[in-house]
């Protein structure tokens, strides 16, 4: 009987020991997510241009590495403001929201963040309350920026 009993105290301290093993091994994964987290940095951007009208035929998002790449916008003439963009250096971040028909829409980046396999554009669109009448209107809000040239994915989040 004396030998039954150890055995089983013998095999309750074991199994203790792996769970608190177990338990050691969860936070270090824990520890690891939040090294993680902090190599996240916030990239500062300069607003190029920024407008109700005047943008893109097309709403979207759009990362621009080229002066050739800028036909998209059919802005003819091309603006100084994106003439001036240095492609060696920058890149070109631009968000569209497309034609709309009334006043009251807009388009724009809030906030832009950088790991190290891509950039996250964080962007927001608002539109006009249902209860407001808005003057009809032939619109295109966009938002372009430039951060540091990037070969990184680049991601937009609309929130």
């Amino acid at each position: 009987m004396r030998i039954l009993s150890g055995l089983l105290v013998f095999f309750m301290l074991g199994f203790g020991a792996i769970s608190c093993k177990s338990s050691k091994q969860t936070s270090g994964t824990e520890q690891t997510r939040e090294e993680r987290r902090a190599d996240i940095k916030v990239l500062d951007f300069t607003t190029k241009m920024r407008g109700k009208t005047g943008g893109p035929a097309t709403g979207g998002n759009y990362s621009i590495q080229s002066r050739a790449n800028l036909s998209f916008t059919n802005m003819n003439p091309l603006p100084e403001n994106l003439k001036g963009i240095d492609f060696d250096n920058q890149t070109l971040i631009f968000v569209a929201s497309g034609p709309k028909n009334m006043e009251g829409y807009d388009v724009e980046i809030t906030r832009i963040t950088e790991s190290q396999f891509k950039v996250i554009v964080y962007y927001t669109e608002s539109a006009p309350s249902n209860n407001v009448s808005g003057t009809e209107a032939s619109l295109s809000p966009f938002h372009a920026v430039t951060i540091p040239k990037t070969t990184k994915t680049i991601e937009f989040v609309k929130q």
